[in-house]
């Protein structure tokens, strides 16, 4: 059996190479399904910690199965996390952010009944 060993130049050097090509026209279709039980998701909003908890970003969305409860994030949900993280993480070498407990000190206040 003779097998002819074809290189990407050699098809690239005609003049008509793209000849025959087909273009699909297709997008990313995000899940609106559970992965586990197959229950219509819901975007719910939830807290999500950067830095080992130093740092909270609230009213994050991700996706909540009301069925099973599972949470996950969808692409963009996951891509915002991951920008977030990110810049956190580099504002964290350049100012070494830290959580300050200040003791603060309150008034007695009497109620009245």
């Amino acid at each position: 059996m003779v097998t002819e060993e074809i290189k990407p130049e050699d098809i690239m050097a005609g003049e008509n190479w793209e000849e025959g090509w087909k273009e699909e026209e297709w997008a990313i279709v995000e899940t609106t399904e559970c992965p586990k039980c197959g229950s219509k998701l819901e975007i719910k909003q939830f807290d999500a910690d950067f830095l080992n908890g130093r740092i909270t970003v609230h009213g994050f969305e991700k996706m909540y199965c009301p069925a099973c409860g599972y949470v996950f994030m969808n692409s963009k949900q996951a891509q915002l996390y991951e920008d977030l993280l990110d810049y956190f993480t580099e504002a964290d070498k350049l100012y070494r952010l830290t959580v300050q407990k200040i003791p603060v000190r309150v008034k007695a206040v009497k109620a009245g009944v």
